[in-house]
């Protein structure tokens, strides 16, 4: 623990702390003691050994790091208030800044329900929000970020940024979310949070990027179709659109894998979804009921998805494409 109370109830860094004073645990309220050496860095300990550092079973990692970015914002000017209780939406924010920002640390896994319900409370009141996880897998070369179904909900997505604290480096990092491609895979640039710079972390500051030509590589598309052989079954949606209508996997390779803009908002793998619509274009199936039933959409903590709409423009954006790709032979 890198924060505890003196006996004036004034939150204390352990780095500033005096060995012989008395400190308590900021949640427990039980004794703790200042430890530090040659080898460990300067934190308090319980008296008596336990895991858990508060009422609402917030570990002591969690505890750490709200106070350590409290300590920054405070350090670069900001007002910081850490838990405040908000009357009106009964909830109590690991930190506001600056009587506007809501930042909220989540560790461990909550229901997506749950992150909205409290995302929404807050945002009623008037604060903007922002979720930092942790845990996150990032290739710094390739650039490729893996996310779950579950990690992708704090996305801040009309920003279409990411916060992930680094438990390693012990520092907060901003993920520009780029676009979606599939499976788990975002395409996202990464840098260090400059805690000055509040008002940035809740503004869009995206790279320009070209989207229209931004497509699956063909190992990508021939990794994806492996996975769906590895379901031994001819019925497998994606093969059952391949076998139906004769299509090579270099023609699939070559014209399927197109990642629109919207493809942030599906969770569905594109070249799964493509095949779907060849389906029902080919078949002249394209009623509305239909169509919402080939896309499943993310959840993010802050917006909802206008399915119907997104679904539409998909299709008219994929039906035009694919008049483009010389499909009256999609043999050849």
């Amino acid at each position: 623990m890198l924060f505890a109370k003196n006996e004036s109830n004034q939150i204390v860094s352990a780095q500033h702390a005096q060995r012989k004073a008395f400190y308590i645990c900021p949640y427990c309220r039980s004794q703790v003691i200042l430890k530090s050496g040659a080898v460990t860095i300067p934190h308090f300990a319980h008296l008596k050994k336990r895991n858990i550092a508060c009422n609402n079973v917030e570990t002591i990692e969690h505890h750490d790091v709200k106070y350590m970015i409290a300590s920054h914002f405070k350090e670069t000017g900001h007002h910081v208030q850490i838990e405040p209780f908000i009357k009106k939406c009964h909830q109590y924010p690991d930190l506001i800044i600056n009587h506007k920002f809501a930042i909220e640390l989540q560790f461990s896994k909550i229901t997506i329900q749950n992150i909205k319900k409290r995302s929404q409370g807050l945002i009623s009141c008037g604060l903007k929000v922002i979720w930092i996880t942790k845990g996150i897998q990032y290739n710094d070369k390739t650039k490729i970020l893996k996310l779950n179904k579950y990690e992708r909900t704090y996305i801040d997505v009309l920003n279409q940024q990411l916060f992930v604290w680094d438990s390693a480096t012990m520092q907060l990092f901003k993920y520009h979310i780029i676009q979606f491609l599939g499976g788990s895979n975002y395409i996202a640039l990464r840098e260090i949070v400059d805690y000055q710079l509040i008002d940035d972390l809740f503004k869009r500051n995206l790279p320009e990027i070209e989207f229209k030509n931004l497509k699956l590589t063909s190992q990508a598309i021939q990794q994806y179709l492996k996975r769906c052989r590895s379901s031994h079954s001819v019925l497998q949606p994606s093969l059952s659109v391949i076998y139906n209508y004769r299509l090579s996997e270099s023609w699939v390779c070559s014209h399927l894998g197109i990642v629109y803009p919207e493809q942030l908002y599906i969770q569905s793998h594109p070249v799964y979804w493509q095949l779907q619509l060849i389906k029902m274009i080919r078949t002249q199936d394209t009623d509305t009921e239909q169509l919402s039933k080939v896309f499943k959409f993310n959840q993010f903590y802050a917006y909802e998805v206008d399915a119907f709409d997104i679904a539409c423009t998909l299709f008219k954006k994929f039906k035009n494409s694919y008049r483009l790709m010389g499909c009256n032979d999609v043999q050849n």
